[in-house]
C-alpha cells in the first residue's frame, strides 16, 4: 500500500519528479540560450566597431602622414 506521504507530497511520485526535472532542464536551456544571444550581440557590436576603426585607419593612410613639426 502507498505511504501516506506519497499522497500528500506529489514530488514523491515518479511522474512529478520527471516533470520537475523537465522544467529545470528547460530553465537551464533557456538561460544558456539567453547567454549565447547576449554574447552574440556583443560580438556583432564589437565587430562593427573594429571594422569602423579599420576603415578610418585606411582612410587616414590614404591621406598620408601628418606634417612633421620642426
Amino acid at each position: 500500500m502507498a505511504d501516506k506521504s506519497d499522497r500528500i507530497n506529489p514530488m514523491f511520485r515518479g511522474e512529478d519528479r520527471a516533470s520537475a526535472q523537465d522544467r529545470r532542464d528547460q530553465l537551464v536551456h533557456q538561460s544558456i540560450a539567453d547567454a549565447r544571444k547576449e554574447f552574440e550581440s556583443k560580438t556583432v557590436r564589437l565587430k562593427a566597431l573594429r571594422l569602423e576603426k579599420e576603415a578610418a585607419g585606411k582612410e587616414a593612410a590614404l591621406i598620408g602622414p601628418p606634417p612633421k613639426k620642426q
